[in-house]
């Protein structure tokens, strides 16, 4: 066992002096919040003006499309001024309509002038009222982003809808007043008392999902990272020889121990740096930003900017985030974070003990990955589908799955006492038999050279005595 202490020893050492390590460790962070902002950045559509020539065949319809402009923009004029106390102006795209005095010909001739001032050009056919089924064509030189298109088509069926029911006799405000928006809350049964209230105030399963998404990922990119690392070291001194003099005085098993404890140890110190130095940009990077998430300006939030967090869907998101089982997350994202990289290790190291490089390694690595991709997918597909289904279960508890998939049941709230303590038995137990299993093939893989090693071959090295 001193042996295996001093092989995780340096493994670990080795490792952690890099200055690779050390680059990784600590800009790691700041690159991943760099790259995330940046596709936001990119992503998000510029605030500008736009202007968009309408060809109205209706006769009507732009002027009720141009009336509602009018009153939207004299309600944000008042709200920013309720909100310029507090700095919290809210700006967005002005759409600017012109009313096209041609035939639609002669529209989209002047719409593709290299000087034409036009962003867009809008098309509303002459049964655009009477025909439910018909269609209104927006015309662009550059596509556009799906707030203004958006905009756009809210406009023409906001003024399609109030001239039908002027056409109609249809009184709006009893309209509005019947007018049904009915949401859909599910609420597990386990949540309610006898009197149907709530007892507690759970996430809601399909939003939880995703935030075990996020976890299952992480152990994904921990396990393929780590665990490659574990095999390129294995490949590497198989073919620089040091191996046979390693081997001549410590068990092969032993060096296979240590060399996926050693390299596990790493990858947790640098996950243990992260989740530090991301606290700490968090809390230099907020008051930066203007930004103040303490518990004390949460509570000097007027209660409108709650109603409008609410209406914007910002409000279910926070408090989903608050209503999941940390505890049992994070405990259970540790133990399967651990028992999923050193499974998957175990398989790494066997296949560098087996191959003379790593561009042999192709056919070994594609079953062992299959799982894991396996498991995301098909759980992503049961979570819309059906997540309480007989798929959810069974990847929970086959081991090789059950580290992705085991997280999401959790955040869902899901999943029984006993069908986590099965399953981690379970993930345990095989852990168990592939290092068993794979110490075999390490045995003899490790001083084989010059081989094209086949399935079968290995299944011969496994029965070796």
């Amino acid at each position: 066992m001193n042996k295996t202490g001093l092989i995780i020893k340096r493994e670990y050492l080795t490792r952690v002096k890099k200055k690779s390590f050390i680059l990784m460790t600590v800009l790691g962070p700041i690159l991943f919040a760099g790259f995330f902002a940046a596709i936001v950045l990119l992503a998000m559509p510029k605030e500008e003006n736009y202007n968009i020539l309408v060809v109205d065949e209706t006769t009507i319809m732009y002027e009720g499309m141009e009336l509602i402009l009018k009153k939207e923009r004299t309600k944000r004029i008042i709200d920013n001024k309720a909100r310029e106390a507090n700095n919290k102006v809210e700006e967005d795209s002005f759409l600017q309509f012109h009313e096209a005095k041609s035939s639609y010909a002669s529209a989209i001739v002047e719409f593709q002038k290299e000087d034409s001032k036009y962003d867009y050009l809008v098309y509303l056919p002459p049964n655009l009222i009477d025909k439910a089924d018909n269609k209104a064509n927006l015309v662009y030189k550059k596509a556009p982003n799906s707030p203004t298109e958006t905009k756009i088509t809210s406009l023409i069926n906001e003024t399609r809808e109030a001239l039908l029911m002027e056409k109609e006799g249809v009184d709006k405000a009893k309209y509005d007043k019947i007018k049904t928006k009915v949401g859909l809350t599910p609420i597990a049964s386990t949540n309610l008392d006898e009197s149907g209230n709530p007892i507690e105030n759970k996430a809601e399963f399909k939003i939880a999902a995703f935030a075990g998404f996020g976890f299952s990922i992480i152990i994904v990119m921990f396990i393929l990272t780590f665990g490659m690392q574990v095999m390129r070291g294995v490949i590497e001194e198989k073919t620089n020889r040091i191996i046979e003099v390693i081997i001549s005085s410590v068990k092969p098993f032993q060096i296979m121990m240590g060399k996926i404890v050693g390299v596990g140890l790493v990858g947790l110190t640098q996950f243990l740096f992260w989740i530090i130095l991301t606290g700490i940009l968090v809390t230099v990077i907020t008051p930066l930003l203007g930004l103040d998430s303490s518990p004390e300006a949460m509570s000097q939030m007027s209660s409108t900017d709650m109603a409008e967090m609410v209406d914007s869907g910002k409000g279910q998101v926070l408090n989903t985030i608050f209503s999941l089982p940390w505890l049992a997350l994070v405990s259970s994202f540790l133990v399967y974070f651990l028992g999923g990289y050193l499974l998957y290790s175990a398989l790494y190291a066997a296949i560098g003990a087996a191959v003379d490089s790593e561009t042999d390694t192709q056919q070994f690595l594609v079953p062992v990955m299959i799982p894991l991709m396996l498991g995301l997918y098909v759980a992503q597909l049961s979570v819309m589908t059906n997540p309480e289904g007989p798929a959810m279960f069974w990847l929970s508890m086959i081991p090789l799955t059950s580290p992705v998939v085991m997280l999401i049941r959790i955040a869902m709230e899901s999943v029984e006492l006993w069908e986590v303590l099965l399953s981690i038995g379970i993930l345990a137990l095989t852990f168990v038999g592939t290092t068993w299993l794979g110490g075999r093939i390490y045995k003899t893989g490790i001083l084989m050279y010059g081989k094209k090693v086949t399935y079968k071959e290995m299944f011969k090295w496994i029965r070796y005595k």
